[in-house]
């Protein structure tokens, strides 16, 4: 059976929090958690909060983010106290100036309250679902021992610090620290192998893909060139970067408990700068595996492998990236291997039909199976190219 049909959705998260009401502070005992419920849709994991006695609001969990954010407009409806400016950067490689307010008080999922809480105003349209209010950063797992019960939807807090050990493996070389002398909430690393070489990566939530590597640890795996490959675009905090880069599959995968054949992993462009100094992202897909409680005194984390079953990292069937120059349809890559490399489209055609980019690229992304036909030009040359999309990597 699909477990993702037996989850409640994020709708319904919000409308347990409404009839569930708010769990006075203090009325749990010290070695009892307080329980809040979450979902994973879109690739993303939901909870549902209260912020300064507002109307329940649907927040994404970020364990790779060091500040919370928060919608302008929400911000203002609620008034805000206002503290200042900051800034926030990301994959994109750019910074973007934000404002910084304070909330007297949130109430995650109808069970947890936090006093004075900072957020990062920040236009949440640019990538983020419509109906997300804000997200939340690592601090509410880096500060505080948790649980978070991915089988369940069940994430567990405790306040006044866990007693025993939580079940699973102790990553030995997991750690839970600031990104160099950058701001914010202590963060989550851990240390995989990819065929056998061991990369140090941050354990992100906000991450829909498995694996990320950055730029330089993208060049140290051998990944990026000489293998079959979708051409994928990168874009986070600080926008999208100047390259596009690829989804591949590696041989193997070891993480603590886990070992995985052929996992797929998304490389950044070896020639992109990179603003971190580790070698890249373990994503909700693969984190969601497990049951995860990080032990915040030694600065621990720890893994429990669940019955969810691993899922395939999205990418286009075709192999094709298309993008615009001028009212032009431009190819812009082609992955090695792909259906579109098999029917000889090139970088810099030109796609004249379909003629509107939103249809040309709801065609191209299509499921597997599906036989599309695109109209192209090459140095003024008309040709139709037919192909198969499939699953390719």
């Amino acid at each position: 059976m699909d477990d993702s049909k037996m989850r409640p959705s994020r709708r319904a998260v919000v409308m347990g929090l409404s009839a569930f009401g708010l769990i006075p502070a203090g009325v749990r005992g010290a070695a009892t958690p307080v329980e809040a419920k979450f979902v994973i849709e879109d690739r993303r994991l939901w909870v549902s909060a209260s912020v300064d006695g507002s109307e329940p609001l649907l927040f994404i969990v970020d364990t790779g983010a060091a500040s919370n954010f928060l919608r302008p407009e929400i911000a203002k409806k609620l008034k805000l106290l206002v503290q200042g400016t900051g800034s926030v950067g990301g994959v994109g490689g750019r910074s973007a100036n934000t404002g910084v307010v304070q909330a007297r008080e949130i109430a995650i999922g109808g069970a947890f309250r936090q006093n004075r809480v900072l957020f990062n105003t920040y236009d949440m349209a640019r990538g983020f679902p419509d109906d997300a209010a804000g997200m939340f950063a690592s601090g509410l797992f880096t500060a505080l021992d948790t649980d978070l019960d991915f089988a369940n939807g069940t994430w567990r807090i405790w306040p006044k610090g866990r007693e025993g050990d939580p079940k699973g493996v102790r990553l030995a070389d997991s750690s839970i620290t600031l990104l160099g002398d950058r701001g914010g909430s202590q963060r989550m690393y851990a240390t995989i192998q990819i065929d056998g070489r061991p990369y140090r990566m941050g354990i992100d939530t906000g991450a829909p893909g498995a694996l990320f590597l950055f730029p330089r640890a993208a060049a140290r795996s051998g990944l990026f060139e000489g293998r079959p490959y979708a051409p994928s675009g990168v874009s986070g905090f600080g926008g999208r970067a100047k390259r596009l880069g690829r989804i591949v599959r590696a041989e193997r995968l070891n993480w603590g408990p886990l070992a995985l054949k052929r996992p797929f992993v998304t490389l950044m462009d070896p020639a992109e700068t990179s603003l971190f100094d580790f070698d890249g992202l373990i994503g909700l897909p693969l984190i969601s595996l497990f049951d995860m409680a990080t032990e915040v005194g030694p600065g621990k984390v720890w893994l429990a492998r669940n019955t969810l079953k691993p899922t395939a990292d999205p990418y286009g069937r075709s192999g094709l990236w298309l993008g615009l120059r001028g009212k032009d349809i431009l190819v812009e890559a082609v992955g090695k291997g792909s259906p579109a490399e098999t029917a000889g489209i090139a970088v810099d055609d030109v796609v004249a039909v379909p003629a509107v980019l939103s249809d040309a690229i709801k065609l191209i992304n299509g499921d597997a199976g599906r036989e599309i036909a695109l109209s192209l030009r090459r140095d003024g040359k008309a040709r139709e190219a037919k192909l198969t999309l499939a699953d390719y990597l």
